[in-house]
């Protein structure tokens, strides 16, 4: 049965009538509009035939020829035949403006006025018109899709996100969403990693299934495709090779992981190889862990296997240098051979060893290959494993999150005197996935050393190598070079830090004069949709959904760009470019003090400005801040219980850090009294006293001193008390506290301190 419902809509003021007639599951939508309606309605136009001037197929690719032949497709089909230039040009004429042409179904796509939308109906080449839909998806979009909204600020990366930032690594992706909307990182990238093996059933790795982005798996140990442990121990907890693979799974992880709001790696979005070249395993019964020298060739075949199958970047976290258990002969250049169980400093020359000599190999055939420095730091000078000594090969260093070397983060140079390492990453306390637990959001298990350095770098240059896919990989090398800032305590390249840690945004940027800035509010949200000028009005672009802008800005520097939203504005200056700009709020810091300069603490501010009232409350020692995106006008007052609302001051928030004071008076004045001034002995008078602290909203008991002198200062009475803002009352009956003698006439003062309060007053004892 055929249902129909009628919906009122009102669009820009202007009535339209939208029916919904349901047969079955299809649905039809019929729009018609008052006629004279400009609003403009995205329609589809369907044609009734193909005209004889389109009487010939364009010209499709040899390659998509070939596919549609495998598929049966017929050749002689007139779907590739284009839609008649004068059925396109009728539409127009009706006001319509052509969005794009399908010619598969003869249609094309039309931003239309709706009041002409009956007019293109009745012309007679037209079969049908549909609007264009609007889809939502009933299932989860897939992880490219789903980008924008989830990764692209700092609680979506979860405990990864401190370590990804020392990189500017977050602030790349977003700089390459703006120029490769909808890819992840690193997309079109391949990426070959070699371990001791990969477990691929962690809830970080599910969208690597879902994308097929796994190209290659091979195990140079078992010979065969499964890379994780040993086929031999599967389900074996307690045999020595149990585990193994969880290294480079963790590893693997700081690149390729994706599961926000959780964690995320530094170049998720690439394709990978994995390839299983280690058997590494604890000896339990000498105490060491299991290295042979076989295990090199294994790398070395790997790097041939990994180059055959286009791989762009080769990530190593292994090094070989001590603890093998079996000897190598290494033939010299002088003839002369060697037979050694462990290489020596010598050796790391860049072209002795057999991993060394394969990094070469793959670097002169345009692959990239980026590996641990090593963990030898009390080795000394030259403590470098190889491969990490071939010029070719990128060689990364451990920092902790401060920026300080690791103790463990192996030296340079390299035996031949090159600048090795050549840059460092974090490796210390590094924040893992618990690969034990595969279903399991927790990212707190942690790891260190230079293993987990190389794996941040590697991202780095695979996002460069998004960000320009023409470049050799010489050129990738010298543009994470160039992005290196040093560390606190470097002045130079050296062989601690080498060139210091990269900065991916830098590294990334496609013009020497663009700025990536970012920009907050108020409330720490991002700014949205907020236009940025140069000081000669040109519009140089606007902030997305996340509060960031990419724009260039050419001409000599410094130079200032202005930032508009709504009806504010403020300058930002730009000092160099490349860069990357951070805009924050403003603020105002308002301190709120008693009339004698005393904290008033939690006290309430009211401020106003844009015509909008807010409050601000001051903390324990009386200080409340105001913030705003924007230099602007303010105006502000402060009360509390107790005391009389302050005069209102009128103030602007700039650019810098700004303060200002504001003074309350006690709604109680504090009350001293001494009584009566003249007291005299033969009367049996005593000294009366009545105190009452000032009333600062607060039931804190006080400590009062009180004491009698005389004109010379010397003590004569003395007397301990407390006050919560009541009165006390004291008398003297003109004893003194040390010898209990009566007081001799004279001239004489009272002296009351109650924190920071002084009083003072004077009296005299007479017979």
């Amino acid at each position: 049965m055929t249902g129909k419902r009628r919906v009122q809509a009102v669009l820009t003021g202007v009535a339209c009538s939208v029916f919904f007639t349901t047969a079955s599951s299809a649905v039809k939508r019929v729009v018609t509009c008052n006629p004279g309606s400009q609003v403009s309605l995205a329609v589809w136009v369907y044609f009734s035939d193909k005209s004889i001037e389109s009487s010939d197929a364009e010209v499709v690719s040899p390659r998509a020829l070939a596919r549609r032949r495998a598929a049966g497709f017929s050749e002689a089909d007139r779907t590739d035949h284009a839609i008649a230039s004068r059925y396109l040009r009728g539409v127009e004429a009706a006001g319509g403006r052509l969005r794009h042409c399908f010619k598969w179904e003869n249609a094309a796509s039309f931003d239309l006025p709706a009041g002409a939308l009956l007019q293109v109906k009745l012309l007679p080449f037209v079969k049908k018109t549909e609007l264009v839909g609007n889809y939502r998806r009933t299932t989860a979009a897939p992880a490219a899709k789903r980008l924008r909204r989830m990764v692209l600020n700092a609680g979506s990366y979860g405990t990864a996100f401190e370590q990804l930032a020392m990189l500017a690594l977050p602030q790349a992706h977003e700089y390459l969403w703006h120029l490769h909307p909808g890819d992840g990182p690193a997309k079109g990238v391949r990426i070959a990693f070699f371990d001791s093996g990969f477990r691929l059933d962690h809830r970080c790795f599910r969208h690597l299934h879902i994308r097929d982005a796994i190209k290659g798996t091979w195990d140079f140990i078992d010979r065969d495709s499964t890379v994780a442990d040993p086929d031999s121990v599967a389900g074996s907890s307690a045999h020595p090779f149990s585990g193994n693979d969880v290294h480079g799974t963790e590893v693997l992880s700081l690149v390729a992981a994706y599961d926000p709001p959780h964690y995320c790696g530094s170049a998720w979005g690439a394709d990978f190889l994995l390839a299983r070249t280690e058997d590494t395993y604890f000896d339990s019964s000498t105490g060491l862990e299991h290295e042979a020298h076989v295990e090199e060739d294994n790398w070395a075949a790997a790097v041939v296997w990994a180059e055959s199958l286009g791989v762009d970047i080769i990530s190593s976290s292994l090094g070989y240098r001590y603890d093998f258990q079996d000897t190598i002969i290494i033939e010299r250049e002088n003839g002369m051979s060697d037979t050694v169980v462990d290489y020596q400093k010598n050796d790391l020359d860049g072209r002795t060893t057999i991993v060394s000599r394969a990094a070469r190999g793959a670097a002169e055939r345009g692959v990239l290959i980026v590996n641990a420095a090593g963990n030898e730091q009390n080795d000394g000078d030259t403590s470098l494993s190889a491969p990490a000594d071939v010029e070719g090969v990128i060689a990364v260093g451990s920092v902790n999150g401060n920026g300080s070397l690791s103790p463990f983060s192996s030296l340079g140079p390299s035996a031949d005197g090159r600048l090795k390492p050549d840059v460092v990453a974090p490796g210390q306390q590094i924040y893992l996935p618990d690969i034990r637990s595969p279903g399991s959001n927790a990212y707190t298990s942690t790891n260190s050393g230079t293993s987990f350095s190389t794996p941040f770098v590697t991202g780095v240059c695979a996002l460069i190598r998004q960000s320009f896919p023409l470049i050799t990989a010489q050129q990738v090398r010298e543009k994470l070079y160039r992005s290196c800032r040093f560390l606190p305590g470097q002045t130079m390249a050296d062989y601690r830090f080498g060139r210091g840690i990269p900065d991916a945004l830098r590294s990334c940027m496609q013009w020497d004069d663009e700025v990536f800035l970012s920009a907050i509010d108020t409330g720490g949200k991002p700014l949205v949709n907020a236009t940025i000028i140069s000081s000669n009005s040109s519009v140089l672009g606007s902030t997305t959904e996340e509060g960031t802008a990419v724009f260039r800005l050419p001409g000599e520097k410094p130079a200032a760009v202005a930032i508009i939203h709504g009806e504010r504005m403020r300058e930002v200056t730009i000092d160099s470019t490349p860069c990357r700009k951070e805009v924050v709020p403003c603020s105002l810091v308002v301190l709120v003090r008693t009339e004698r300069g005393k904290p008033i603490p939690f006290v309430t501010v009211w401020y106003r400005s844009d015509g909008v009232e807010r409050t601000a409350t001051g903390d324990s020692l009386g200080n409340a801040v105001i913030t705003g995106f924007f230099p602007l006008p303010i105006v502000f007052t402060a009360a509390k219980t107790g005391y009389i609302r302050s005069d209102t001051i009128r103030a602007h928030l700039g650019e810098q850090r700004g303060m200002q004071t504001l003074y309350l008076r006690a709604t109680r004045r504090p009350l001293f009294e001494v009584y009566p001034t003249v007291v005299r002995r033969s009367r049996g008078d005593r000294l009366m006293v009545r105190f009452a602290k000032e009333d600062d909203g607060t039931t804190t008991d006080r400590r009062v001193n009180v004491s009698v002198r005389t004109v010379n200062g010397a003590l004569v009475w003395k007397r301990d008390t407390t006050t919560d803002g009541t009165t006390v009352t004291l008398q003297w009956n003109g004893i003194c506290t040390g010898d209990k003698s009566r007081t001799a006439p004279g001239i004489y003062f009272l002296m009351l301190f109650c924190e920071e309060e002084r009083h003072r007053a004077k009296f005299i004892i007479a017979e």
